[in-house]
C-alpha cells in the first residue's frame, strides 16, 4: 500500500490549531511579531523577545526577529516599532529598546512631564 494515512506536521513558519494537521490543512502563517518552529500550534507560538520585532507574517526562527532602530522601541512580540515620542532619541548605542522609557531627550531638550521634551531656552530671551 502506497502513501500514509499518517499527517506530516505544519512546518515553520505555518501553525495547526488542531494537533496533527498536514502540511496542506494548516491553519495559517505565523503572526507578525512571532515565529512559529515545525509543529507549532499557535500562530503565536514564540514571541519576538522585547527589543526586537518581526513585520512579516510566518516566520520561522528567532533570527527573523529583528533589532529594533534607533529611534523606536519595541515591546515583546512587536510587528511594528514604535517611534520614541518627538523631540526624544534613544539611548546613545541603544539600539534593541524595549519600552518607552528608554526614549531620552534630545540634546538641547529637557524633560518637562513624563515623555514631553522641551527646548532648553523656552523663555525666548533675545537679549
Amino acid at each position: 500500500m502506497s502513501g500514509s494515512s499518517t499527517p506530516t506536521l505544519c512546518p515553520a513558519g505555518r501553525y495547526g490549531a488542531v494537533e496533527k494537521l498536514g502540511d496542506d490543512r494548516c491553519s495559517g502563517s505565523c503572526a507578525p511579531g512571532y515565529h512559529c518552529g515545525a509543529g507549532s500550534r499557535s500562530a503565536e507560538a514564540n514571541a519576538c523577545p522585547a527589543g526586537r520585532f518581526n513585520d512579516a507574517a510566518g516566520g520561522t526562527q528567532d533570527s527573523d526577529c529583528q533589532t529594533c532602530k534607533l529611534g523606536f522601541y519595541c515591546p515583546r512580540a512587536t510587528a511594528d516599532p514604535q517611534p520614541c515620542p518627538a523631540n526624544t532619541t534613544q539611548r546613545a548605542a541603544a539600539v534593541g529598546a524595549s519600552s518607552v522609557a528608554e526614549c531620552r531627550c534630545q540634546t538641547s531638550f529637557f524633560l518637562s512631564t513624563p515623555l514631553n521634551c522641551t527646548p532648553t531656552d523656552v523663555a525666548g530671551d533675545d537679549a
